[in-house]
């Protein structure tokens, strides 16, 4: 760490400009007493025929005596009221200091008391808030490292294995070992896409641009996407758009929240099947709503559903296994836009919904 150039206390410096004010205003006493008072007096002296040399001289005096054990007692008092002011200033900004001096060395630091004068109370909201956002930040990348070598580690294991036995002899080539290496391939190619995904959606919180978004053509975008896979499940997809519901407020990157919410539906759906897409107003908001008749979301797993990795007890049969990271990013881009998200269980199958920020209330 690169030193600090020493300096003066703050609460010298306080008390310096202090004294400066002090003497300042002293002066200008001086300079009062010295011009005005004394052409007032010498004015009354003259007036009532009393000589005025030697009173002159005692009243100036007097009056600089009077004017310099005030400003004395000013140059105390003001030592004395500056220590107990800074004090409520310097003790938080030191705290600060040391505690940056931990951050940079990579230790773990506690929060900060509240306290003191309004400024330096919101300074210390404002660092306590800091070193929060960074420890999620910190414990963020570790779940987010082990999970990926988590998610990574299986299939690349498993084509090592089948690559192996193929290279050894132990297997012959057929056509379902290719179809399981290519299986395995897609799903390490879908981790890596929706990693890039995610980073991106992450990345893209901080600079949004917030729009009016139909959501008619919303959803008709996300259905183009997924078409192919609906015709060849032979699925019926239904749009059904209310008329107090139409339009949100959120930025254009809110569509790939929609298109991960259809094509969850669509690999949770059997085939020849239906999946609802609805609009609904709630309050100042609108919902955007996904139901299909697939095998539904265990009671269980339903807190867990929109986070990183998470793959639910009740997979859809046959296909490629998820990543587990498509409704992850529904929910980073949803809550970037100020709204959120749900699920629940039918007896018929999913609920999957987001709320945005209605354009028409």
């Amino acid at each position: 760490m690169k030193p600090v150039a020493p300096g003066r206390p703050l609460a010298w410096q306080i008390w310096v400009w202090q004294c400066v004010v002090t003497a300042v205003a002293l002066a200008v006493v001086s300079l009062a007493i010295d011009v005005y008072s004394s052409q007032y007096l010498m004015g009354l002296m003259k007036e009532y025929d009393i000589a005025p040399a030697q009173s002159h001289h005692r009243f100036t005096q007097m009056l600089y005596r009077v004017a310099l054990a005030a400003g004395l007692g000013g140059v105390v008092l003001s030592a004395v009221l500056s220590v107990f002011s800074a004090r409520g200033i310097i003790r938080p900004l030191q705290q600060i200091g040391e505690m940056m001096a931990r951050l940079t060395e990579g230790h773990a630091v506690p929060q900060l008391p509240v306290i003191g004068p309004r400024e330096a109370r919101r300074l210390s909201g404002a660092f306590n808030l800091l070193v929060r956002q960074l420890k999620e930040r910190e414990e963020l990348q570790k779940s987010l490292v082990a999970d990926v070598a988590h998610e990574l580690r299986t299939p690349l294991n498993n084509m090592r294995g089948y690559l192996e036995a193929l290279r050894d002899g132990v297997m012959p080539p057929s056509r379902e070992l290719f179809d399981s290496l290519h299986d395995e391939a897609l799903l390490l190619s879908g981790v890596v896409d929706n990693l890039f995904t995610l980073a991106e959606s992450n990345a893209s919180i901080h600079h949004l641009q917030f729009e009016r978004i139909d959501l008619r053509a919303l959803v008709s975008q996300a259905a183009a996407t997924c078409q192919p896979r609906i015709d060849a499940k032979g699925l019926t997809l239904e749009l059904r758009i209310a008329t107090d519901a139409q339009s949100v407020i959120a930025d254009p990157r809110i569509r790939q929240a929609a298109r991960n919410l259809l094509e969850n539906a669509v690999e949770h759906t059997p085939d020849h099947s239906r999946i609802l897409v609805t609009t609904q107003a709630m309050g100042v908001r609108v919902r955007l709503s996904v139901i299909d008749q697939g095998h539904g979301i265990d009671e269980r797993d339903l807190p867990f559903i929109f986070d990183r990795f998470f793959r639910g007890k009740r997979q859809p049969p046959g296909g490629v296994r998820g990543a587990g990271l498509g409704l992850a990013i529904v929910k980073v881009l949803v809550v970037a836009n100020g709204g959120s998200v749900g699920a629940e269980s039918t007896p018929t199958g999913a609920h999957v919904w987001f709320d945005l920020p209605s354009a028409d209330r």
